[in-house]
Parts: structure tokens; C-alpha cells; sequence
């Protein structure tokens, strides 16, 4: 995004819960933050190895990869027989 945050990275041990949270707030307020501005969206940014493409473009491309993981989490839990709901209280 262009914003001075930098890329984000996975972590090398397991974090905690509040650890996620954390930065699954962070990663939102930094697009919430990007979604805000219509001139944000409508501008062109270069992407290394695809060329230009719109705000749109990286929104949705967010959206989907985010969609694409939560559906692996729920796969996951439901392989080892973990009710989504009951995970979310421990």
C-alpha cells in the first residue's frame, strides 16, 4: 500500500491468541485506513512482477486471500474434528 508499513511477515513459533488479534486488528485499521480514501482506490500502483494495477485491484485481491484462509482454518478445524464455534472460546 505504499504507506510505510512495511511487508508483513509470518512469525516462526506459534503466537497466542491475543498475539492474532493484535495483528489482525493492525492489518485491518492499515486497509480500513487505505479504503478510506476513493482517490487511494482509484490510483494506480506498480506490483512487482504484474505491472500497474488499481486500489480496486488490491483491495479485492485482500478480500480473496483473506476469504481463501479463513476457509483453510475452518478445513483445518473441521479435519480435526474442532467446532469452530467451541475453538473461538479456549
Amino acid at each position: 500500500m505504499r504507506d510505510g508499513g512495511g511487508q508483513p511477515t509470518a512469525g516462526v513459533t506459534a503466537p497466542s491468541k491475543q498475539l492474532i488479534e493484535h495483528h489482525l486488528r493492525r492489518s485491518w485499521h492499515r486497509l480500513e485506513r487505505f479504503l478510506a480514501v476513493p482517490e487511494h482506490l482509484a490510483a494506480e500502483y506498480e506490483e512487482p512482477g504484474r505491472g500497474a494495477v488499481t486500489g480496486h485491484w488490491i483491495a479485492f485481491h485482500l478480500l480473496e486471500h483473506d476469504i481463501i484462509h479463513r476457509t483453510d482454518l475452518l478445513h483445518y478445524l473441521s479435519l480435526l474434528d474442532i467446532d469452530p464455534a467451541v475453538a473461538d472460546k479456549v
